[in-house]
């Protein structure tokens, strides 16, 4: 009887990167990639519709980006583990998708190296981070105490429409084209724009979109 082969979903909104991954899993031989998405709303319904071992996410991705989706996924596919592929090595913006639920962090220049053995130790329900990110990772979680919550992470007082919300007004969009992207009244855009506001302690788009810019939200 054959082996089962870890199944995954990949999910980078370049064309050639999502090539590169699948080149890259496809020496493995017991794992599959099951579907590929080109943002995290469709990462999320790929998801859903294949119940994946694991999805792969890039942070950067129209829609949806990978820190809301992975949360979103790990709510909705609690089976489903979460390996983030990313540029980013902020502070703000790996503690934001490790606290997304990911249960690895990969770092793109280390993508040869690196993302076999993540989602081999992934695979088996471990946890695996690119060095440079252990070390982000230990550093914040000492800085962390006392925060306010303006400095606190999105993931603990936003929910996920919140953040998705407050991506796409950090990337210039109108309350009335949120609300036709969503499929929401723009009245309902209007009062989680007020909600994110209130919960944030800021009260200015200006100040949100640093934000946003800051915890890997967005990136203009």
């Amino acid at each position: 009887m054959a082996e089962a082969k870890t199944r995954v979903v990949l999910a980078d909104d370049h064309a050639i990167v999502r090539r590169g991954i699948m080149s890259v899993l496809s020496r493995l031989g017991d794992v599959v990639v099951v579907g590929e998405a080109a943002d995290g709303s469709k990462a999320l319904d790929m998801c859903l519709q294949t119940r994946p071992d694991i999805v792969i996410l890039d942070i950067t991705m129209p829609e949806m980006n990978g820190i809301v989706a992975a949360k979103a996924i790990r709510e909705l596919c609690p089976d489903t583990s979460i390996i983030i592929l990313s540029m980013h090595v902020e502070d703000d913006i790996v503690v934001e998708a490790l606290r997304s639920g990911a249960a690895g962090y990969v770092l793109k220049e280390g993508l040869l190296d690196e993302l076999t053995e993540a989602v081999r130790v992934v695979g088996e329900g471990g946890t695996y981070l690119s060095p440079e990110i252990a070390s982000v990772l230990v550093r914040k979680l000492l800085d962390r105490d006392g925060a306010s919550s303006r400095d606190r992470a999105p993931l603990d007082i936003l929910s996920v429409r919140e953040m998705q919300v407050l991506q796409m007004l950090s990337e210039g969009k109108t309350t009335k084209e949120i609300a036709s992207q969503l499929g929401l009244s723009p009245k309902t855009v209007d009062n989680h724009k007020a909600n994110i506001m209130k919960k944030l302690e800021i009260y200015d788009v200006p100040t949100l979109v640093r934000f946003a810019l800051k915890t890997g939200i967005t990136k203009l």
